[in-house]
């Protein structure tokens, strides 16, 4: 039986894998997690839904920091088969020094310190959640895992990096999922993505900024599906790097899709725009199951704005 250890797995996409998996397929459920953004609220309320009745579970909590090899790492690598590697910075208010080596350390420097102890305690599979942002700018439609990168600020320099560092460990059978922006509901939701902000501010009446045109391509996925691509990539056993996501969309489409009209448009700060292809992924049997609608409609049914049918 598998033993799982999820770093950062009280943040968004932990807490939304921690309610996709079954627990009775682990012996061991393990989060390393330093609190600096999860919530301990996203490991409550867990279930087993069996056919006769539901039952509680309840992880195993580390709370340590991924640099901290002997106090932290080696402790909750301990009987680990599987590593999910959710853990890092992914926003940076400002692109001082400071913050580019803080986010260095944390996304390059800790991943390399997890893979290390990885290897020393026998684990046979891990995996990475890389980033579409890894792609940047490119004009070219429906970017394949084998096309050019383009990593235009630090975090997507660093999860490059680090990425790249997942894919030597040969002996952990690496798998890096190049994640789509996610959105939608989650214990441990972030508010700073496009959809899930845009969605807020609407229900609070305020106006959508928009930089540039909007007429940027991105990748979405919601979070319920990502935690679904984890727990996919995991039991097919899939090695290499993979794309993972839903839909591309321009902020444009987003508005529509929203159907809302309030919006302020500033200078485009940094040129970004890419449109990325699902199929490798998709060709080893995953598909999503929340469609962009439903996850929209979702978060503004939570907000209270809109009416059940």
């Amino acid at each position: 039986m598998k033993n799982i250890l999820i770093t950062g797995g009280l943040g968004y996409i932990g807490g939304a894998l921690l309610r996709e998996l079954n627990p009775s397929n682990f012996g061991i459920i393990r989060i390393l997690d330093n609190l600096s953004v999860g919530k301990v609220t996203s490991m409550m309320n867990l279930s087993e839904n069996t056919s006769d009745n539901t039952m509680q579970y309840s992880p195993e909590l580390v709370i340590g920091d991924i640099r901290t090899k002997e106090e932290d790492v080696f402790p909750a690598m301990e009987n680990v088969t599987t590593v999910i590697h959710l853990a890092g910075v992914t926003t940076l208010p400002q692109y001082s020094p400071e913050m580019i080596g803080r986010t260095m350390s944390i996304n390059v420097s800790g991943t390399e310190t997890l893979l290390d102890v990885a290897e020393d305690c026998g684990v046979s599979k891990f995996i990475y959640a890389s980033t579409c942002n890894v792609y940047g700018n490119n004009s070219k439609l429906n970017l394949s895992e084998g096309d050019p990168i383009d990593p235009l600020n630090p975090y997507a320099r660093t999860k490059y990096l680090a990425e790249q560092e997942v894919l030597k460990r040969k002996s952990l059978n690496p798998l890096c999922l190049r994640l789509a922006t996610n959105y939608g509901w989650s214990p441990g939701i972030r508010w700073n993505l496009v959809i899930n902000k845009f969605v807020m501010y609407k229900a609070m009446k305020e106006p959508l900024s928009v930089y540039g045109e909007g007429n940027n391509w991105r990748a979405f996925i919601h979070v319920q599906d990502t935690a679904r691509a984890f727990l996919h990539g995991l039991e097919k056993n899939l090695e290499g790097i993979y794309n993972v996501g839903d839909v591309n969309l321009t902020v444009q489409d987003i508005v529509r899709l929203l159907n809302y009209d309030n919006i302020t448009y500033f200078p485009e700060r940094e040129k970004s725009s890419y449109h990325v292809s699902f199929d490798k992924f998709e060709k080893t049997g995953f598909a999503p199951v929340v469609s962009i609608e439903s996850g929209i409609r979702d978060l503004e049914l939570r907000f209270g704005y809109v009416q059940k049918n």
